[in-house]
């Protein structure tokens, strides 16, 4: 590790640039080693510091850094890095940081594929002050930053007239950016990317000409970039592209499955192109890191996704090797094993496709393959869809003539992600941009894991013989400890074998009954039919199952990934069970989804899931049937696990409901001796984090328990989009505690309900929440970095707390964490304020 230069004395305040910032540099093929060392030199002569990676290339200890550089989000511990609030941004950041002489905005550096807009910065002309702010919002919240004046480094003028000040002066500079038409924002946020400038310059907009004509070819380098090796799900190639060595798979070993049906020639070239990576070929399915097979089912596929190890196809295991770069397989949809029957109901479609080219016709022809419908080159009456990138040619007239569905592709890849058929009444599905080619778009979905899990990781039946025992359930010595929750009855058009009635028994494969028992079957399921069409619909309603004790509760909060236990109980009413074998006065094996909940859990920061979504899939159900049920929303009566004391936004969200703080030892104990032990002893101690946080943990709880999640309840809270952590996470943490976030965009007209506000002042009895003795809930706060374009904000917002009669205090993240931390309304110090007006 490399220390601060402490030997040598700098009077240049540059030298203090990046103080007390600590880097941590993820290396690829993008970002070489003779760069990493250039930026840490950069680093540490403006006073930062580095950590180095462990053997691995991973972060020992992600509490100790504060920036990850990156040029990718393909590494391991992204998730976690976001989750723990770090700044993870791409190389860019730190010179771009050392010419402004103060750090850049994060956002705009992001190296997430979603932040569409990370290399955007827009300037609004002479379009409506309401549209403004929707522009700059949306910018925003894709990464990219706005600028309320014309300079050198904006991108993009928004604007509807080239002879606006602002237009001629960017001509007449010569400036590089794109002047276009508000429409190419719209297009960009509905079709969830960026697409071509061309059509919407201001100059010649095509976008707004009339009459026939079709638009101009897609960019075909982007395409390229972003499918290429994901086009088809098998390769039909003999041979492996080598590239130079690399170590992508140190110390791994891989299994070919035989369902890939390869030949001896090719896994020939295969294990030595592993083996020059560092990894090693091994049949042995416990031995195995990584499983390379075709199909979504079989006992290898079943326990290696279960286990939590990495499970990718033959596309992705080529362009690995081709790339020399480790991605997730879930990244693209055709890098991740197929299903075997498709999606539910594809079957019956036959589907045509229109006005894509190249690697995108290609790509999208072989997952219509995929999903199980029939591919038809040339359009026919019998055709049940078609896909086009837009509204012109003679499939597209005849579709419509024929009244064929109409469809964009976005359709087709979220059906295949979320492994179900997405509804064809979705607006963005028949959103079709005059003027722009949406093969621009193609690629961009990733496969949902929660969905593959759903669908087939705990309905797939278990690998036969292997039997272990569960201490949650003493009744079913014979069943796995692996989680089969119950599922609804499946609707027609959806495949019963993916989707198991309750009742049926984890070591045993599905049985087709008697034509009798079917009749009885449906003519119970006949009778059930309206309530299940009720049950159906109020599922699909927007916060689900809302009734009796939790109706409160589910107003206040997102409705938890983990079914209620109550909903459970409507599911297992609503589905009919199948008929078992079990012998008169033998108990019944109660299926392993029926373990009644001991305590909510919620945990972050636990290492063992760093980066292995399957893994954590597998180890949640296992705890499922401990009678723990891992949530991602604050309970009240809950166990909050983490491995030391930590500031993630779901560490600061849970304090609010005084939890049960336990430390990851908790975890390891219960899924090494398969048993639930007592949280009790296992509470988390973490005296040197309190040291450093200024906090005491035990005191903590005690006023979260007084608080009763409503520590900030009433408070006038806003927040600028640029801040490092997000407005998002600021907003959840606020909520959490009871109070309100609002995203500040410059305005000086907004409304604050100051009689709500004293209100809850009146109210205050703690002397901790009235800090500086005359009723905190007067105080409006804006939580704001310190960039320049938040900066130019400030001057409105003290107007905005003048028109209420309210005092403003303009604050850091760090005051709301704090204040999270702590569980009581911190007087802001000097260290929080931003501006010094307000000291």
């Amino acid at each position: 590790m490399a220390g601060n230069n402490s030997d040598t004395i700098m009077e240049d305040p540059s030298a203090t640039l990046f103080k007390g910032l600590r880097f941590a540099f993820i290396p690829s093929t993008e970002f070489s080693d003779g760069s990493i060392q250039d930026l840490r030199k950069d680093v540490v002569r403006y006073g930062g510091d580095f950590v180095v990676l462990d053997s691995d290339g991973r972060i020992q200890d992600l509490s100790d850094v504060s920036h990850v550089i990156s040029t990718t989000a393909d590494f391991p511990q992204y998730s976690d890095a976001l989750d723990a609030m770090l700044a993870v941004v791409k190389p860019a950041w730190i010179p771009e940081s050392i010419r402004k002489q103060k750090p850049a905005n994060t956002k705009q550096h992001s190296p997430d594929p979603h932040m569409f807009m990370s290399n955007v910065v827009v300037c609004c002309a002479d379009i409506p002050e309401g549209d403004k702010e929707a522009v700059y919002g949306g910018v925003l919240a894709m990464g990219g930053a706005y600028a309320t004046g014309l300079s050198a480094f904006v991108t993009h003028i928004i604007a509807l007239d080239l002879r606006n000040a602002y237009c001629q002066k960017a001509i007449q500079k010569k400036l590089r950016c794109h002047i276009v038409l508000p429409h190419w924002f719209d297009v960009c946020m509905k079709v969830g990317a960026k697409v071509s400038e061309d059509n919407y310059l201001l100059s010649d907009p095509v976008a707004l000409r009339s009459g026939p004509g079709s638009p101009p070819l897609a960019n075909a380098k982007k395409i390229h970039d972003t499918i290429n090796g994901a086009t088809s799900h098998h390769p039909e190639q003999e041979t492996v592209a080598r590239r130079q060595a690399s170590a992508v798979f140190k110390s791994k070993k891989l299994k070919i499955c035989k369902d890939l049906e390869l030949s001896v020639h090719l896994t020939d070239n295969i294990a030595k192109v592993v083996e020059e990576s560092g990894g090693s070929l091994t049949d042995d399915i416990e031995a195995t890191d990584i499983l390379i097979c075709r199909y979504r089912d079989g006992p290898d596929y079943v326990e290696a996704s279960r286990a939590g190890k990495d499970v990718g196809n033959l596309a992705w295991l080529f362009d690995i090797i081709r790339s020399n770069r480790w991605r997730s397989p879930f990244r693209k949809l055709l890098h991740y094993p197929v299903p075997r029957n498709g999606i539910p109901g594809f079957d019956k479609y036959h589907i045509s496709i229109s006005n894509y080219t190249g690697l995108a016709r290609d790509y999208l022809q072989d997952l219509v393959k995929v999903t199980g419908a029939h591919l038809d080159r040339k359009m026919t009456q019998e055709d049940t869809h078609l896909i086009t990138a837009y509204m012109d040619g003679a499939k597209c007239e005849a579709a419509q003539e024929w009244n064929i569905h109409i469809l964009n592709h976005i359709w087709l890849e979220e059906s295949y992600a979320q492994c179900e058929e997405m509804s064809m009444t979705n607006p963005k599905y028949v959103y079709f941009p005059k003027g722009t080619n949406l093969g621009e778009a193609v690629g961009q979905t990733s496969l949902d894991p929660k969905a593959v899990e759903k669908y087939y990781t705990e309905t797939a039946p278990p690998r036969p013989g292997v039997v272990k025992k569960s201490k949650a359930r003493p009744a079913a010595q014979t069943s796995t400890p692996v989680a089969q929750k119950t599922r609804r009855q499946p609707v027609e058009g959806q495949s019963a074998e993916r989707h198991p009635v309750e009742g049926d028994k984890e070591n045993q494969t599905p049985s087709t009954a008697g034509r009798g028992a079917k009749a009885r079957a449906m003519a119970k399921l006949s009778d059930m039919a309206p309530d299940m069409a009720k049950f159906e619909k109020e599922m699909k309603r927007v916060g689900g199952v809302i009734h009796g004790r939790d109706r409160k509760e589910s107003e206040k909060r997102k409705r938890s990934v983990e079914p209620d236990a109550e909903e459970e109980e409507e599911e297992r009413k609503a589905t009919p069970p199948k008929k078992t074998k079990s012998k008169q006065g033998r108990p019944k094996a109660v299926p392993v989804g029926k373990v009644e909940r001991e305590y909510w859990l919620m945990v972050t920061g636990y290492k063992a899931w760093v980066g292995n979504e399957t893994k954590e899939s597998a180890d949640k159900m296992k705890l499922r049937q401990l009678g723990l049920w891992v949530t991602g929303d604050p309970r009240p009566d809950m166990i909050l696990c983490a491995p030391n004391l930590i500031r993630t936004k779901n560490f600061l969200r849970a304090l609010a409901h005084a939890p049960v703080v336990v430390s990851t030892d908790f975890l390891d104990y219960a899924l090494k001796h398969h048993e639930l032990p007592d949280p009790h002893q296992f509470i988390l101690s973490d005296r040197e984090n309190e040291k450093k946080f200024d906090i005491n943990l035990t005191q903590t709880l005690t006023r979260a328990q007084r608080n009763q999640g409503k520590l900030l309840e009433g408070l006038a809270l806003f927040c600028t989009g640029n801040v490092t952590s997000g407005y998002e996470t600021m907003r959840d943490i606020a909520v959490a505690n009871g109070g309100t976030c609002q995203l500040y965009t410059g305005r000086s007209n907004m409304n604050v309900s100051k009689r709500e506000v004293k209100a809850v002042a009146a109210n205050t009895e703690s002397q901790e929440q009235d800090p500086y003795g005359e009723g905190d809930k007067e105080y409006i706060y804006l939580i704001s970095s310190r960039e320049r374009k938040d900066e130019l904000m400030w001057p409105k917002f003290r107007s905005l707390a003048k028109n209420v009669d309210m005092i403003p205090r303009i604050v850091d993240v760090n005051w709301l964490l704090k204040t999270a931390m702590d569980q009581k309304v911190s007087r802001v110090e000097k260290e929080h304020l931003i501006d010094e007006k307000d000291s």
